[in-house]
C-alpha cells in the first residue's frame, strides 16, 4: 500500500528556535483559502495572552503585492486546526493546551540536566592522571610566545583587559626588582 505525505516537509520551520509554521501553509495542506484561515485566526475566541505568544502578524510578496500573513506555534496551529466551535469550547481547549504545556514544563525540570560541557586542564605524570582542574569560560592556556601574540594582535583583547593586564605585569615587575635589589644589597 502506498504512502501518501499529506504535509509537505516545509510545512513547520525553526524560527528563532521556536518551531512554527505559517497560515499560508494551513491554507494549502487543509485547501482553504488563506484569507478565510486568517479571518479565523483573527477571530478565535482565546486570551490576548494566549493570542500574542502563539500569533505573529507578518507579510509576504507575491507578484509584487505584500499580503498579510500569520506565523503560529504548535499550540497556536492546534487551537485553529481544532473542529469545535464556540465560546465555551474555544476556553477548554486554550486549558487543555495550558495543561500539557505546565505539565511538560513541569516534568523538564524534574528531569536531570544534560552533562554540561567544561574545559579541563588535564595533567599527566608517568603515563597517570595526576590532577584535572576546570578552567573558567574566560581562562585559557597558552604559551609566552602566544600570549604576546594575543596582546599585540587588535582586537583580541579590550583595552580593560589590556589596562588590567598592564597593572599586575608593572606590579610583578616592581616585586621582581625589589627583590633582585635586596639580594644584591643583602
Amino acid at each position: 500500500m502506498a504512502t501518501v505525505n499529506l504535509v509537505p516537509s516545509n510545512a513547520v520551520e525553526n524560527s528563532n528556535g521556536q518551531i512554527t509554521t505559517t497560515s499560508k501553509t494551513v491554507a494549502a495542506v487543509f485547501s482553504k483559502q488563506h484569507q478565510h484561515v486568517c479571518q479565523k485566526i483573527e477571530s478565535l475566541e482565546c486570551s490576548d495572552e494566549f493570542r500574542t505568544s502563539n500569533f505573529s502578524l507578518v507579510s509576504y510578496e507575491h507578484k509584487g503585492n505584500t499580503y498579510r500573513s500569520w506565523e503560529m506555534t504548535k499550540d497556536g496551529f492546534v487551537f485553529l486546526v481544532m473542529g469545535f466551535t464556540g465560546k465555551k469550547a474555544a476556553l477548554i481547549k486554550e486549558a487543555y493546551i495550558n495543561a500539557f504545556n505546565q505539565m511538560e514544563q513541569q516534568l523538564r525540570r524534574n528531569t536531570p540536566q544534560p552533562f554540561k560541557r567544561e574545559r579541563m586542564l588535564v595533567v599527566w605524570e608517568n603515563g597517570n592522571l595526576t590532577s584535572s582542574i576546570p578552567l573558567q569560560d574566560d581562562e585559557f592556556i597558552t604559551s609566552n610566545t602566544k600570549l604576546l601574540q594575543y596582546i599585540t594582535e587588535p582586537g583580541y583583547m579590550s583595552l580593560q583587559e589590556l589596562v588590567e593586564l598592564s597593572k599586575v605585569t608593572n606590579e610583578r615587575i616592581l616585586e621582581l626588582t625589589s627583590a633582585n635589589m635586596q639580594r644584591r644589597l643583602g
